[in-house]
């Protein structure tokens, strides 16, 4: 977990990180300055979906075994307000 972390944080101080950013700023922009938006959002979503099988498989790995009973609705409503009050504070 912890090396993930570190590479999230050095990804997002790097070239990629700065252009990731311009992304999520404006789109419309970035695309004007160069950059490739569709490939770039493309590799996000890639390397996100390789952090959260990362998360799910420790998580996995720390509860000795996951079923579908294990999520409940109420956990999956949760994430969304937290990762709006993140993207609001930022």
């Amino acid at each position: 977990a912890a090396l993930c972390f570190l590479l999230s944080r050095n990804l997002i101080r790097s070239r990629v990180g700065r252009t990731l950013v311009a992304i999520r700023d404006n789109d419309t922009a970035s695309e004007v300055s160069g950059i490739p938006v569709s490939r770039v959002k493309i590799i996000a979503f890639g390397v996100s979906a390789g952090l959260a099988g990362i998360g799910g498989s420790i998580f996995a790995l720390n509860s000795g075994r996951v079923n579908p009973s294990s999520f409940t609705s109420r956990d999956s409503v949760g994430v969304k307000p937290s990762s709006i009050a993140r993207r609001r504070s930022a």
